[in-house]
């Protein structure tokens, strides 16, 4: 299936390529550089920079690494240029918190 948008202006064109599992293929820009996306069996984006760990967490994409705990909630997300990081903390009722 294919989707087509365009902003406004109707100046700058948007196409994406979607699969029977509803993900996204690819996206075609008029203004900016094209992307395309692979998955795995689970569903998991396999394309580089992605890194899928146990029960398909996402350990790092193209910006970020991420951890969690031990029941799977994110705790961290550090920027792989600057190493930034923002932590997370979760209650009882896996709320996050501040």
């Amino acid at each position: 299936m294919n989707w087509r948008s365009y902003d406004g202006l109707c100046r700058n064109k948007l196409s994406k390529s979607i699969i029977p599992t509803n993900q996204i293929t690819g996206v075609d820009y008029s203004f900016q550089t094209d992307e395309n996306y692979t998955y795995d069996d689970n569903g998991n984006r396999t394309n580089a920079g992605y890194v899928t760990g146990v029960n398909n967490r996402l350990l790092e994409d193209n910006k970020f690494r991420y951890e969690y705990d031990l029941v799977g909630n994110r705790t961290k997300r550090t920027d792989k240029s600057t190493n930034e990081s923002i932590e997370y903390t979760w209650d009882l009722r896996q709320i996050r918190g501040k």
